[in-house]
């Protein structure tokens, strides 16, 4: 319900951005460079994660957080878009 109603979008947006601060506060807190949504140009236009978080020289991700419903399901079939979204050549190149 949540996800697709109007009057609680507010809502919604606000547990990501909850989310997000809690979760790029605990990489910085792990010795993390983040970067937030820096536009990065792809095929299908400009893709713009909430964060890339890098330790130079040794690993980086990028982080998109999303607000799913509770149902069965959901959370796995979120991730799989976030990596279909993520997961081409012109990220791969920017982020490393």
């Amino acid at each position: 319900m949540i996800q697709q109603c109007k009057k609680s979008a507010h809502a919604r947006n606000e547990r990501h951005n909850a989310v997000l601060k809690l979760l790029t506060q605990k990489l910085c807190a792990k010795g993390y460079a983040v970067v937030q949504e820096s536009p990065i140009k792809a095929a299908s236009g400009a893709l713009r994660p909430d964060v890339v978080v890098y330790k130079t020289g040794e690993e980086a991700a990028v982080v998109d957080v999303s607000i799913v419903a509770d149902t069965p399901g959901e959370l796995h079939a979120a991730h799989g878009r976030k990596i279909q979204k993520y997961n081409v050549p012109s990220v791969r190149v920017w982020v490393s």
